[in-house]
């Protein structure tokens, strides 16, 4: 028999879990672990509003931006996208946006492939690196030589002025997005507005006739309306129901003098109503108090006809006083063009200015925290595994070095030790992949975070559990979650599946936008997945098939089936 060590990784995982459950449950208070497992989801959670709006280095739709926009205050927010409706482009925009704005921030998966792709396109949006790769040797080394790189540069007063001068720019673009943003929404709101009016009066005119509505439009406003009045009211004085003493004698000694009256008032308006087809009863009988009425509702609906007709015609002064949409288009599209060139300068000044916003302390910490790396990675070279006098120096100096390098990036499961597990360490950590993520693994990152952001697509596969059903289901009973904790369970339900059901509604961002595929190949997940919502904005100039050879063929590959002793089988 051979007893072999538990992988590292995993171990670490479960030291860091067992060390969770000690910690008081006052900790969770203010951290992405706390929102999910009770601390209400509200505003207090929310990041205070940043000075400036998002910069879009990388051009961004409106689902995006969204997403974006949401993520850099949102206690936690769910983004959501099948693949190639830029879920890495939300991404890169949310990571150097927050560490533009002065946050931490935390990018993970579970696998190094997800981190890997991220790592490399946000790096490769600026002249130096952003997010810093914890993980093997190899990501170390490159972190040792970014920090080295650091302390050897200088900027100039020239950058410094060129950097506040893009931030004003680059204001005053983001106002006249949002004036146009406004112009757009107004011209939607009043073209939803003369739509629906024009339906409800397409409608009147079939049944009252054109002339009708015409002379509705010519009548005074207030000619309906004070007509409706002086009937409703003369109908209550004449109605024989009894209300009190002095109701009935004014009944008594008035009642004929006030009908008399009433049938002079009546007929001035009776040629006047005959036009507008209402017709008025002759003479006022009590038991035909309740034709009265209704000719009393037909002027009342007449005058509400009327009113349909008046806002239609302010709506359409107001809407001949709008800018075409034709020109909001050919502005948002300047506008659009002139943010993302803007954002790209500024974000580069940004990260040259990343030396010059060092202080000396700050110097020091880098350069005794870049030669601790060091000596721990030519150990690790040397011997296989870390000295630990060396890896407690460097637990001590990554809180104060995080503060110089905003963006780190690391796998759910190798965070051990690298990053302190401390509540709210980082202001945000970003998951991704987070339908293929078990809970378990997440639960340490969610706990060094204040805020969280879970990426992700529900069609995609599942993590995958090596736990069985009925064990599962065991564990569930003996730890009092299978009544009304189910959202936790290890073996059925994702980190997505934990997230998007705890998450407030409007915090939840369903990209769109698909820039892959042709459409006749997305639009089957489009229709047996995603209920045809997505827009295809593939760009098919882009796409290159083999001339001659279609897209998808049929090859047959004939093979073997065997038994193997475990019962399986082996094509």
């Amino acid at each position: 028999m051979f007893v072999a060590e538990r992988p590292p990784f995993t171990r670490g995982l479960e030291a860091e879990l067992n060390s969770l459950c000690e910690h008081p449950a006052a900790s969770l208070r203010g951290t992405a672990l706390g929102s999910l497992v009770g601390v209400r989801i509200d505003d207090e959670g929310r990041h205070p509003d940043h000075a400036g709006p998002p910069l879009e280095v990388l051009p961004l739709n409106h689902e995006q931006k969204s997403a974006v926009e949401r993520s850099l205050r949102s206690p936690l927010t769910v983004i959501t996208g099948p693949p190639g409706t830029g879920k890495s482009q939300v991404v890169s925009s949310i990571l150097l946006n927050a560490a533009h704005q002065g946050q931490r921030v935390l990018f993970a998966s579970k696998n190094n492939k997800a981190v890997d792709v991220v790592e490399a396109r946000v790096n490769s949006l600026g002249p130096r690196p952003l997010l810093m790769r914890l993980g093997a040797n190899a990501y170390q080394d490159k972190i040792v030589d970014f920090l080295t790189k650091i302390l050897s540069v200088s900027c100039s007063e020239q950058d410094e002025l060129a950097y506040d001068a893009q931030l004003r720019i680059h204001a005053r673009i983001a106002e006249r997005i949002e004036k146009m943003q406004s112009d757009v929404d107004s011209y939607a709101e009043i073209l939803s507005a003369l739509s629906e009016r024009a339906r409800q009066l397409e409608l009147e005119r079939s049944v009252r006739g054109a002339n009708t509505l015409e002379r509705l439009a010519d009548l005074d406003s207030e000619r309906l309306p004070a007509i409706a009045t002086e009937l409703r009211r003369t109908l209550v004085l004449l109605s024989p129901s009894p209300s009190g003493v002095l109701r009935k004698l004014s009944a008594r000694f008035l009642g004929a003098r006030r009908v008399e009256k009433f049938e002079a008032r009546a007929d001035s308006w009776r040629s006047e109503l005959d036009a507008l087809g209402v017709r008025l009863p002759e003479g006022f009988q009590v038991d035909e108090l309740s034709r009265w009425e209704d000719a009393a509702d037909e002027i009342e609906d007449l005058a509400g006809v009327q009113h349909l007709l008046r806002a239609q015609e302010r709506d359409l002064a107001s809407f001949s006083s709008l800018t075409s949409l034709e020109e909001l288009a050919k502005q948002e599209s300047e506008l659009a063009e002139q943010i993302e060139e803007v954002s790209d300068r500024l974000w580069r000044l940004w990260l040259v200015l990343q030396p010059a916003r060092l202080t000396q302390e700050q110097r020091r910490l880098v350069g005794e925290y870049a030669s601790t790396l060091r000596t721990l990675q030519e150990q690790a070279r040397e011997s296989g595994r870390r000295a630990t006098g060396f890896a407690k120096k460097y637990s001590e100096l990554f809180p104060q070095i995080s503060e110089v390098l905003p963006c780190w990036a690391v796998t759910s499961l190798s965070v051990h030790r690298r990053v302190p597990l401390s509540p709210g360490f980082f202001d945000l950590v970003v998951i991704d992949e987070a339908s293929q993520c078990d809970i378990a693994s997440i639960v340490p990152l969610l706990y060094r975070a204040r805020r969280a952001v879970i990426i992700g697509d529900p069609q995609q596969l599942r993590h995958i559990s090596a736990l069985r059903q009925d064990q599962n289901g065991r564990l569930l009973e003996k730890h009092g979650l299978a009544d009304n904790h189910l959202l936790w369970d290890y073996v059925n339900s994702s980190l997505y599946d934990l997230g998007a059901p705890l998450a407030a509604a409007e915090d939840v961002v369903d990209l769109r936008e698909h820039h892959r595929s042709h459409s006749d190949i997305i639009e089957f997940s489009n229709r047996a997945f995603y209920e045809g919502k997505l827009r295809v904005a593939t760009r098919y100039s882009k796409l290159k098939p083999t001339p001659g050879e279609a897209a998808v063929r049929w090859v047959q590959a004939s093979g073997r089936v065997e038994r193997v002793a475990t019962g399986g089988s082996r094509n």
